[in-house]
């Protein structure tokens, strides 16, 4: 699934030591050594017919490089280094061993020592051999080790004992006693948890991304002391995040110089951004590359002082495309500037920006923008850190952006915060972080962390006034607190609690109707109306449904998600129309990237949910819950849209006749729930309300299938592919064809009296792996 990851702290602040491309640093060599070590450990071949048991050599490589690191006199070669020459050389497993070919790759890498070694697992037994050989053929170390399967760490632990003392020999030292303590230390005794961490190496070798980062997590979850899995965890989220961002920004990058291209009304403006475009993707000069993404982001993201850089492209172009674009680039921005800063600003802003290149004066424009963000940012050396400081206070901008939820978001807040410290902020700056922090902390009902704060400030205040204003934020806290404790039913006690202020309830107001509507095991007909206004979607900001944005285009008022347990995260969206002849159709985009291959998924169910509420019936004149007359029966038709493009473009003035006209309708393609029917449809937009309503679309059907007469939920999974789209509901299966390969976005077209909801609803889009 796509998703959307930024750095941890524990990712900036501690070593790394599994991801040897970036992270198994040369070691000094001891005073007494005489001789300098290159060592390659290969990965380990199974030996065993059950192919599921051929990742676990990579954990055990993992960790007998993790573990040879603590010895001196070492130089352990990268893992990408080592991953590129054999896939250079084409080599499997069972061909390190061969004599002839480990000397290639040793000599490839730049090595004087190769580890290589196998394992069996027969049943509740494990052998492990291993052979450490010199590229001369001198044999230092051939040995094997013999056990249970579930004690595959002592196993570990032996070999990597003999491993560490033939090298320390070989140059020239014998093994320090911190050594060998080091070496004692058990990465983990849990063997399910050790399989999960080395098929999460396998498939992120195999660029299986996503699966890596679920084996990863299964991993952690299953030992929670795991350190060793939980640091590569860190690294390969940030890692596939670059990798993610940096994927999407050159794609559209290709997009957009296509597009801009065509632009013949608007040569000046189409210029300058295909020029920063083609510089964005020159990965040959990084402070040039660099700085395009950034004018790029700024520009396309329409910040501040330079709101309106690109109006004449606004008039015409799509909106919505625009902005995220803004999106992709502010990730591939974050991602890239997480290593440099502070050499770089982390949140999107104008700090560092005055203008665009002008078309005549392109190149020297260019280079003067360059120094501005690498080198100068300010008129003087300070003010570039002020300005760093200013922005890291501010991160809500940067964070939509990222498409962050309120966890995130405030996770983010602690490392900028950190961060700020490290770059020597003044104390003013530490407390106005603190006092935020107090706030957000509450906002994600971290009450404990911001009791913690309060508790700390309280001790260095000495005005009566402030004391009594920390003792009463404490107290709030311990209310909240206390009414999680004495709910009984915490779930939907914890989602009031987070969205009640969205509602612009103070906290009074939130905690009294707390006590008096959400004790109980069930909540109150009135708990639900007011739960039911606090889930409805929002025009001018997106909610990840299945960790997956999603923006309501139109008729905000039918829509809303199912149970958040975030301010921004649920796991699906629900309909409701009470009126037969509702003229505007629900239109909601789902996901931030066009895309032209992907699988969107659903459970559709008609009937209501047992915490819906309909919106507008009044929870006083229904105390003892709803009758039939407030649910109809009608079932509204579903439609899941992909390839949606030209989703927002404005009318165009027609010189001739000096009216605004719908020049760009949007278009795509819909699989329709409708009835029994299944239906395949070619969509474009045919008329245009006030405020860019879509109020009609034309729509010719190319294909359906029938559904019979399907009973309860519904299940529906379709997947893109290029012109092709298999869909397959209940027991239905049915492959459509599009006239062209489906390319652009995804959303929902709901319509029609009655309720449906969608969830869980979930969207992976196939990207660069």
């Amino acid at each position: 699934m796509t998703t959307q990851s930024f750095p941890r702290p524990q990712a900036i602040l501690y070593p790394t030591l599994l991801l040897l491309a970036a992270l198994l640093l040369p070691y000094a060599t001891p005073a007494n050594s005489t001789t300098s070590l290159r060592v390659a450990v290969l990965d380990f071949a199974s030996a065993s017919s059950d192919p599921t048991l051929a990742p676990l050599g990579k954990g055990l490589q993992s960790m007998l490089i993790t573990d040879l690191s603590h010895v001196g006199g070492l130089t352990l070669i990268e893992r990408e280094r080592l991953t590129e020459v054999v896939a250079e050389l084409d080599l499997q497993q069972s061909q390190y061993v061969d004599p002839g070919t480990a000397t290639e790759l040793g000599k490839l890498l730049g090595v004087t020592h190769l580890l290589t070694g196998g394992y069996v697992v027969d049943g509740a037994r494990m052998n492990i051999d291993a052979r450490l050989v010199a590229l001369s053929g001198e044999v230092l170390l051939a040995t094997s080790v013999t056990g249970e399967r579930d004690a595959f760490f002592e196993l570990e632990k032996e070999l990597a004992r003999a491993l560490a003392s033939a090298l320390a020999q070989a140059s020239g030292g014998e093994l320090e006693p911190k050594v060998r303590a080091k070496l004692a230390r058990i990465h983990t005794a849990d063997y399910a948890a050790f399989r999960a961490f080395s098929e999460g190496l396998s498939a992120f070798d195999s660029k299986d991304y996503d699966g890596a980062i679920e084996k990863l997590r299964a991993a952690t979850e299953t030992d929670e002391d795991f350190q060793l899995a939980r640091y590569t965890l860190d690294d390969y989220e940030t890692i596939i995040s670059q990798l993610r961002a940096r994927s999407n920004q050159l794609e559209l990058g290709r997009r957009e110089l296509d597009r801009l291209k065509k632009d013949k009304d608007r040569q000046d403006v189409s210029g300058v951004l295909s020029k920063l475009w083609e510089v964005a993707e020159d990965t040959s000069r990084q402070e040039e590359r660099l700085t395009a993404i950034y004018l790029l982001a700024v520009s396309y993201a329409n910040i501040g002082r330079n709101r309106g850089k690109l109006h004449k492209l606004r008039e015409v172009e799509d909106t919505f495309a625009m902005e995220r674009t803004a999106d992709a680039l502010t990730r591939a921005w974050f991602a890239e500037t997480s290593e440099r800063w502070p050499a770089l600003p982390r949140m999107l802003s104008d700090r560092f920006w005055r203008k665009l290149p002008e078309p005549e004066s392109f190149d020297k424009d260019f280079a003067w923008s360059v120094d501005h963000l690498w080198r100068y940012g300010a008129d003087y050396p300070e003010n570039r850190r002020n300005y760093l400081l200013s922005d890291m206070r501010y991160p809500e901008h940067t964070a939509r952006r990222l498409y962050l939820d309120r966890r995130e978001e405030v996770a983010l807040l602690e490392e900028l915060q950190a961060q700020g410290i490290e770059l020597g902020a003044e104390e003013y700056w530490q407390n106005e972080m603190e006092e935020k922090l107090v706030d957000e902390y509450r906002a994600v009902l971290r009450l404990d962390d911001s009791t913690r704060l309060l508790t700390r400030r309280s001790r260095s205040e000495t005005h009566a006034g402030s004391v009594r204003a920390i003792a009463e934020e404490i107290e709030r806290n311990k209310e909240l607190a206390e009414l999680l404790l004495t709910s009984k039913n915490k779930a939907v006690m914890r989602e009031w609690l987070l969205l009640g202020p969205t509602l612009s309830w103070s906290h009074g107001p939130i905690t009294k109707f707390a006590r008096e509507q959400l004790l109980g095991p069930r909540p109150t007909p009135e708990a639900l109306e007011q739960l039911g206004r606090a889930r409805e979607l929002d025009s001018r900001g997106y909610v990840l449904i299945g960790g997956v944005p999603m923006w309501s285009h139109q008729a905000n008022w039918a829509l809303r998600t199912a149970a958040r347990d975030d301010e921004l995260r649920s796991t699906g969206v629900r309909y409701f129309e009470a009126k037969a002849d509702a003229e505007t159709p629900a239109l909601v985009l789902y996901g931030g990237d066009a895309f032209g291959k992907g699988t969107l998924t659903a459970t559709v169910d008609f009937a209501p949910a047992d915490d819906f509420w309909p919106r507008g019936v009044r929870a006083d004149r229904r105390p003892d819950g709803l009758t039939a007359d407030d649910v109809p029966a009608g079932r509204p038709r579903v439609g899941f849209l992909v390839g949606l493009t030209d989703v927002n473009c404005g009318k165009q003035e027609n010189p001739m006749t000096e009216e605004r006209e719908l020049v760009r309708p949007t278009t795509g393609w819909m699989v329709q729930i409708a009835g029994d029917k299944l239906q395949w449809i070619a969509l474009r937009e045919s008329a245009r309300g006030s405020y860019d309503r879509k109020d009609a679309f034309e729509e010719r059907v190319i294909a359906e299938a029938d559904l019979g007469k399907s009973k309860g939920a519904l299940p529906v999974t379709i997947e893109v592919s290029g012109a092709t789209v298999k869909v397959k509901a209940g027991g239905t299966r049915a492959t459509f064809k599009a006239d062209a390969p489906v390319q652009g976005f995804a959303g929902l077209l709901l319509r029609d009296q009655g309720y449906v909801a969608l969830d869980p609803l979930t969207l992976d889009v196939d990207q660069a792996r």
